[in-house]
């Protein structure tokens, strides 16, 4: 038995189907890297500082934590890092620094670095707060 040959719009409509497919990919592709963009420029606007500041804040609550210490712990680069994901991971949108930042060199058998940190809010209107800034919904 031959099977039906299918007929000029069944052909067009499994080619547009197949066009809209690869460009719905293509559009979630591109989707999915602007969203990852947005998230890491989101984790820069918090910025971090070993010191105080000198704006108004509220003091959201303290962060720390300790990793065996190693070339990459103690890299200043990754220490800002750690502790942005733990405060966005606490307090998501409302933090918008980390002050107070202080490393400490240590341990028994096995040397360890312990990171202390306080995640604060900006209390004045300020434009680069991440709190005025929309979420990308890391």
């Amino acid at each position: 038995m031959q099977r039906p040959v299918p007929c000029a719009s069944a052909r067009l409509a499994i080619l547009l189907t197949t066009v809209l497919i690869a460009g719905c990919q293509t559009i979630q592709g591109t989707v999915q890297a602007q969203r990852k963009v947005d998230i890491q420029q989101d984790r820069l606007r918090l910025m971090v500082y070993t010191t105080d500041l000198g704006v108004p804040y509220q003091k959201l609550g303290d962060l720390s934590y300790t990793d065996p210490l190693n070339g990459e712990t103690i890299d200043t680069d990754h220490i800002n890092e750690k502790l942005r994901q733990i405060a966005i991971a606490r307090w998501g949108q409302q933090v918008d620094a980390i002050i107070h930042v202080a490393t400490k060199v240590g341990g028994g058998d096995t040397a360890t670095i312990s990171v202390t940190a306080e995640a604060v809010r900006m209390m004045d209107p300020c434009s680069g707060c991440r709190h005025n800034q929309p979420s990308p919904d890391a």
